[in-house]
C-alpha cells in the first residue's frame, strides 16, 4: 500500500511539474535560446528575445553549455524545443530527483528495521516539501516546480544530491578514487549556472571537513583543493572581471 501510493504520488507531482511551468522574461529566454539553436544550428551568436544575429559574447556565458544540451536532445529525438523544456526536461529532473532522495535515504536507513517503509516516507515527505517552500523564485523548490527549463532546477534536484552522495561514500569507505567523480562533477557545475558553481563545493567542504575532523584525514584537505580547482579558478576569474570580457562569435 505504502509503495502504490509512493507511485500515485510521483505521478501527481510529475503532472503538476508538467503544467505548471513559469511564464516569464526568464523562460521565454531561456526557451527561446534552445529554440534559436535548433532552428540555426548556432550555438550562439542568436539574441532569442529578438532573433537578431550578435556578434559578441561574455566569456563567462561560454560556459553555460545546459541549453546546448537541451538543443541537442531536440536534434536527436527531433522535439520540439517547448515541449521538451516544458515537459520532457521536467519530468527528467523529477525521476532523477526521486531516484537521488531513495539513494541517499538508503544510506541512511539501511540497517534499520523495516527500512523499505522509511526510504519511502522519508522520500515522500522531502517531496512534500517542494510545495511547502515554493513561496520564492529563488528556493530549489521553485527551480524544480516551475522553473525546469534552468540549470539550476537540475543542479538543485539532482547534481548536488548525487554529489552529496559521493561525499558521503567518502566519508564511508574512505576511498579516494571519489575525490576523481567529486571533480567530475565540479566541473559538470561550471556548464550549468554560475549558482551551481558556488553550492556544489560549499557542499562538498562541509561533508569533507568532517571526515578530516572526526577521522583526522589531514590528506583529504589537498585532494579537496585539487577536487574544486575548477570553481575556485571561475571564481576567481569570475571576482578579477575576466569572465566578462567579451568574446568574438
Amino acid at each position: 500500500l505504502l509503495l502504490v501510493s509512493f507511485f500515485i504520488f510521483t505521478g501527481i507531482l510529475l503532472y503538476y511539474t508538467c503544467i505548471n511551468g513559469q511564464s516569464d522574461i526568464d523562460a521565454h529566454t531561456y526557451i527561446g535560446e534552445v529554440s534559436s539553436m535548433v532552428t540555426t544550428n548556432r550555438i550562439v551568436g542568436i539574441e532569442p528575445m529578438t532573433g537578431q544575429t550578435v556578434n559578441i559574447i561574455e566569456f563567462r556565458r561560454s560556459f553555460s553549455l545546459f541549453g546546448v544540451n537541451s538543443a541537442a536532445l531536440c536534434k536527436i529525438y527531433q522535439l520540439h524545443p517547448l515541449i521538451f523544456c516544458r515537459i520532457t526536461r521536467a519530468s527528467i529532473n523529477i525521476i532523477l530527483l526521486i531516484f537521488s532522495l531513495l539513494e541517499l535515504f538508503y544510506k541512511i536507513f539501511q540497517k534499520k528495521e523495516r527500512a523499505a517503509e522509511h526510504i519511502i516516507m522519508a522520500s515522500m515527505l522531502s517531496l512534500t516539501c517542494l510545495f511547502l517552500f515554493n513561496n520564492t523564485i529563488y528556493t530549489s523548490s521553485r527551480f524544480i516546480l516551475n522553473r525546469t527549463y534552468e540549470g539550476k532546477a537540475y543542479c538543485a534536484g539532482t547534481l548536488i544530491l548525487i554529489t552529496a552522495i559521493l561525499s558521503i561514500d567518502l566519508f564511508e569507505y574512505k576511498d579516494t578514487r571519489y575525490f576523481a567523480i567529486i571533480f567530475m562533477h565540479m566541473v559538470a557545475s561550471l556548464f550549468i549556472s554560475a549558482s551551481s558553481v558556488l553550492v556544489m563545493p560549499l557542499m562538498v567542504c562541509a561533508i569533507v571537513f568532517s571526515s578530516v575532523v572526526i577521522d583526522k584525514k589531514w590528506g583529504y584537505i589537498w585532494r579537496l583543493l585539487m577536487s574544486i580547482s575548477p570553481n575556485i579558478i571561475y571564481l576567481i576569474l569570475r571576482l578579477s572581471g575576466v569572465a566578462y570580457w567579451p568574446l568574438g562569435v
